[in-house]
């Protein structure tokens, strides 16, 4: 798993990285089908929670036939987890880079073809622009905002980014816990 944190680098300002952080992308690394359910969206809905379900218990029999995970349980619950976070048509892309991978190759190699795949959305872009605005009305109050690079966030979901944005209507002082918490709150465990 640590590999798929290593491959993304430009996440990192969301936070510390714990081991299991976005333990996800391994586990959409492994998927071995492809993921018709989800459809061709890419308005950056995160998949419905029967999308998830479905995706997750196909794709935890990749994640253990490579050894990318502990136990069924723990495959499934940060997949199911995880895809409330991220965009449905990024989930394809693993969906589909994992057929195509071998268990023997890094884990990070679906993740960094996302990376380079996938642009922002108007939503990470607004995002982006939100969070440069509030560092500039908050400048010398304090205020401990960062996480403003799209694309750093651009694998993630509108609804994680409202989250996120969410942050921006709370005092200067609060900005930085709050946009902390949310950040953690992704994080799989």
């Amino acid at each position: 798993m640590n590999a798929i944190i290593r491959g993304m680098s430009a996440v990192a300002q969301l936070g510390p990285m714990r081991p299991n952080r976005l333990c996800i992308l391994a586990v959409i690394l492994a998927l071995g089908i492809i993921v018709s359910a989800c459809g061709d969206d890419d308005d950056g809905d995160a998949l419905t929670a029967d999308e998830a379900r479905m995706v997750c218990e196909d794709g935890c029999d990749r994640a253990l036939e490579c050894d990318r995970t502990p136990s069924r349980s723990e495959c499934e619950t940060n997949c199911r987890n995880a895809a409330e976070i991220l965009r449905a048509d990024v989930v394809e892309f693993f969906a589909k880079c994992g057929e195509d991978v071998a268990c023997s190759e890094p884990e990070d190699t679906c993740s960094d073809r996302a990376l380079a795949e996938f642009e922002p959305l108007q939503s990470h872009m607004q995002y982006a622009d939100r969070c440069e605005m509030r560092i500039r009305d908050c400048a010398g109050e304090g205020a401990d905002v960062s996480g403003c690079d799209q694309e750093a966030l651009k694998l993630l979901s509108d609804a994680a980014i409202g989250r996120l944005e969410a942050c921006f209507d709370e005092p200067c002082v609060d900005v930085g816990g709050c946009l902390s918490g949310e950040f953690d709150s992704f994080a799989l465990d």
